[in-house]
């Protein structure tokens, strides 16, 4: 998404579905929209807010197969260890 150079843009829609995704409940996008929004925030440099995004995406289960699971690849491991650079 950077090398687009459209950052804002991509703040803006998360930003808007997060907002749908919680006054609906949809449990599964909002772990995608957090782990997305963590993404952009490790794609900047700012790693506290990547942090914190992602470990916000792991409280909500993700459906596949009408089976709950704990994680996706959308939830970036890399992220995780971002704590050595705080």
């Amino acid at each position: 998404m950077r090398s687009l150079g459209q950052l804002d843009s991509a703040f803006f829609y998360l930003d808007k579905a997060l907002n749908i995704a919680e006054q609906k409940h949809l449990i599964t996008q909002l772990a995608y929209l957090y782990s997305s929004l963590g993404n952009l925030y490790e794609e900047q440099g700012n790693y506290r807010k990547a942090l914190t995004y992602n470990q916000e995406s792991l409280k909500y289960p993700i459906m596949r197969s009408g089976n709950f699971i704990k994680s996706c690849k959308c939830r970036t491991p890399p992220c995780f260890m971002l704590k050595s650079r705080l």
